[in-house]
């Protein structure tokens, strides 16, 4: 017998493996949007799972001042 994993840690796995949004954490792990976005509710409503704001501008001098960097997650942005 073979053990499966539900959605939830589906999820999870998707969010380590890189996913930084809704739509990369459905295209990864392979679920449907919604099962991804009711999954993400409940992972940030008992707090397995945080959201972090996304910063409207980088600066020009570099990283370090958004909620990520700050988080230590590095940046997302190509500034190249």
């Amino acid at each position: 017998m073979t053990a499966t994993h539900g959605p939830l840690v589906i999820v999870l796995d998707a969010f380590s493996k890189g996913a930084n949004s809704r739509q990369a954490a459905s295209r990864i792990s392979g679920l449907s949007q919604d099962v991804v976005d009711a999954a993400v509710d409940h992972l940030v409503r008992t707090r397995r799972l945080s959201v972090l704001p996304l910063a409207a501008d980088c600066a020009a001098t570099g990283c370090g001042g958004c909620a990520i960097a700050r988080a230590g997650k590095g940046c997302p942005v190509d500034t190249s």
